[in-house]
């Protein structure tokens, strides 16, 4: 997860945090990477508005005057500490929004991108898929901190995917071959609900977004 920052047209990475789980999103390293790239309190000043406010209440904007760090030095040391748990191209990179997240680093960070496999777990896409088929999960999600710092963004993509696996994703035992095969045989799978030949002639995909 990174905190970016918007100078004039342009975004830059200044705060990464990296938090490691394994398959059942139990934390394998608690502490975790962290670290805050250097700016100065010019170019801190010339952020956008929404910046200069969330950053400077989580104290971010602090912190990026105060460190020395280069974003160089960073990301060599963030690809120390991915290569601590896990060969090249075996890491996924996971969520909310985490496509925007990986974008700032194919410009920052190209290397720890590189070091990941290109597949990805973007949280938000579960929750937007249940506020489409189940509006109750989706609304059943506790409310969020909303503290804007990126180990706290992390912390709570994965009380995300806990809440969704616990409420809304089927579980081994729901999900078994007999339930696979019942499913494959049945007008869900294999009517034509879905297409768009069934729709009201008076539908439009505006509708069904």
């Amino acid at each position: 997860e990174i905190c970016a920052c918007l100078v004039g047209s342009e975004m830059c990475i200044r705060d990464s945090c990296c938090l490691v789980t394994d398959k059942n999103l139990n934390l394998i390293d608690e502490q975790g990477y962290e670290s805050v790239i250097h700016a100065s309190k010019e170019t801190m000043d010339a952020m956008s508005e929404w910046c200069v406010l969330h950053h400077g209440q989580s104290g971010l904007t602090e912190k990026v005057i105060n460190s020395t760090k280069t974003r160089e030095q960073v990301e060599q040391e963030l690809l120390a500490y991915l290569d601590k748990y896990m060969n090249k191209g075996v890491g996924i990179l996971a969520g909310n929004s985490v496509h925007m997240d990986r974008l700032f680093m194919l410009k920052d960070m190209p290397r720890v991108v590189d070091h990941l496999t290109y597949r990805i777990i973007d949280v938000s896409s579960v929750m937007e898929i249940a506020k489409r088929f189940n509006p109750t999960v989706a609304n059943g999600r506790p409310k969020k901190k909303g503290a804007h710092t990126a180990r706290e963004d992390i912390l709570e993509s994965i009380q995300d995917l806990v809440y969704y696996r616990g409420v809304y994703l089927k579980s081994p035992a729901e999900a078994d071959k007999a339930a696979v095969a019942a499913f494959l045989e049945s007008p869900a799978w294999t009517g034509t609900s879905a297409s768009s030949k069934d729709q009201p002639a008076d539908s439009s995909p505006k509708d069904n977004t």
